[in-house]
């Protein structure tokens, strides 16, 4: 069985190709095109997983993206509405936008027809759209050695939602809680990268690799922006960010992606002026950069009654977030979001599913895209 994973119309679009169970290709269409987190659709990398596997479009069984337009759509509609009524017009580009890309989404089979020149028919494939974070969570679940773990996705936002965390045990994912727009750690990185000078999508890494060589200096500030919760969720003071009142533009059609200005002048009233690209970095910024990452790792810490932790993550980490088990031993492994990656072993088990090999456990708690 040849299953085909997408990343598409986002940052780092992708295509990864695994049969029976074997990975036998995986790669990011920036490394054709040459454009650094290139969004669009992954058309180069699907030809090379296609040709690596010796098959064509007939031959796949399954194709999966790590998306689903869908997903907490109430509260899509919902947001929207409160938005418009105080917006108006304003907001009118931004929701085209929005279902202009979902809708690219959930029709990719139109997609890869046109892209090959071939004829719907050909494609006999099934088409499965994957809720953002759950494909996050099967990524590391389903590779690891352990049977059973605690599972924690962190980013931006996708399909509404910011944090998912849960408890995987043999083939099955328990979801144990989410956290939902407009609050996300992956916001605040953003904000704070952007502030501190690197404009590009993508230069959150840079801020990480400043964050070890910061002094804690601004951790009370900080604290004032993300505040944690008792139950392991967090939100955000949105006066310091612009994207849930404002909005935000974002560029996702092909190129490296583009995001509008997501902090707020409150930023330069608590830290100052903001770095402009092409000053010195200081000692100043190192220490704004450390307790970012201390707040992630501050809300990853909670309890699941797990051994093991595997978080993988939207943005990539210095160190991992810490989750203990009830009696405060853990062993913790790492794993880097790659979405393609996550998508197809994600429909490894959908596919399954599908036939009633696998059981994915939602829980009771129906929040949350973007």
């Amino acid at each position: 069985m040849y299953i085909l994973g997408i990343n598409a119309y986002h940052g780092d679009a992708a295509a990864a190709i695994v049969c029976d169970g074997k990975l036998i290709a995986a790669v990011e269409e920036e490394r054709f095109n040459r454009f650094k987190h290139c969004a669009g659709f992954p058309e180069q990398s699907i030809r090379y997983c296609l040709e690596a596997a010796g098959i064509g479009l007939e031959g796949l069984d399954h194709v999966g993206i790590s998306r689903d337009p869908s997903a907490h759509l109430h509260k899509k509609v919902l947001f929207a509405a409160s938005r418009a009524a105080k917006e108006g017009a304003g907001l009118i580009s931004q929701i085209k936008d929005r279902l202009g890309n979902a809708a690219k989404v959930r029709d990719l089979k139109s997609e890869l027809a046109r892209v090959f020149d071939a004829p719907k028919s050909r494609i006999r494939a099934q088409f499965h759209n994957v809720e953002h974070h759950r494909a996050h969570l099967a990524s590391c679940f389903y590779v690891s050695p352990f049977e059973r773990a605690a599972l924690l996705s962190i980013d931006g936002f996708g399909d509404f939602i910011s944090t998912m965390w849960a408890a995987g045990e043999d083939n099955a994912i328990e979801i144990l809680g989410q956290v939902e727009y407009p609050h996300s750690l992956g916001i605040v990185y953003t904000a704070t990268t952007q502030f501190l000078g690197f404009p590009h999508y993508g230069d959150e890494g840079k801020v990480m690799g400043l964050a070890p060589y910061g002094r804690p200096r601004f951790i009370d500030e900080f604290q004032e922006i993300v505040c944690t919760e008792p139950d392991g969720r967090f939100h955000l003071n949105l006066d310091y960010f612009r994207h849930a009142g404002d909005g935000v533009e974002m560029t996702w059609e092909g190129g490296s992606p583009k995001i509008g200005q997501i902090f707020s002048d409150e930023f330069a009233r608590t830290f100052g002026p903001q770095r402009q690209p092409e000053d010195q970095a200081t000692h100043e910024g190192r220490d704004k950069a450390g307790p970012v990452k201390g707040a992630g790792r501050t809300v990853g810490e909670g309890r699941t009654g797990c051994g093991n932790d595997l978080p993988p993550s939207g943005s990539d980490e210095v160190s991992p977030a810490r989750m203990r088990n009830d009696e405060g031993d853990h062993q913790a492994r790492h794993y880097p979001a790659e979405y393609a990656i996550a998508d197809f072993f994600q429909q490894k088990h959908s596919g399954a599913a599908a036939a009633g090999d696998v059981r994915l456990d939602i829980g009771d708690r129906d929040r949350g895209e973007q």
